[in-house]
């Protein structure tokens, strides 16, 4: 993931219903081919982040550090055994998104707002 100016500069300015999901999504990211010809499928399409942060111009605004983190997928797959020459069950692990979230070392007091005590007493 890029840490530079990189990740500020290939924003547009205007979003509107129109606007593609790649423009529209607060971390920027690509599509990846990941292709193993002993898998089947042998072709998985996955979700790489190009940036550790929104960009500087994001609309998110918080007091508290937002990132971008890969969501992660494990996905059955079958994959080829050379020594039995058939295919066997496999996970194999693939990015399937990229979310802005709040920064893992964030202080506590930065995300106290957002935690809110819910009672277990049903109200009558």
């Amino acid at each position: 993931m890029d840490n530079d100016n990189s990740c500020d500069n290939n924003r547009v300015d205007r979003i509107d219903a129109h606007s593609s999901l790649h423009e529209r999504a607060l971390c920027p990211f690509r599509y990846v081919l990941n292709y193993n010809p002993k898998r089947f499928p042998a072709a998985l399409t996955e979700v790489q982040c190009l940036c550790d942060r929104p960009p500087a111009k994001h609309p998110l605004k918080s007091e508290r550090p937002i990132e971008c983190e890969p969501l992660r997928y494990q996905l059955r797959v079958l994959l080829f055994d050379e020594e039995c020459g058939a295919f066997v069950d496999a996970m194999e692990t693939i990015g399937l998104a990229c979310l802005p979230v709040i920064q893992a070392a964030a202080p506590t007091h930065a995300v106290a707002n957002i935690i809110r005590q819910l009672s277990a007493i049903p109200e009558t």
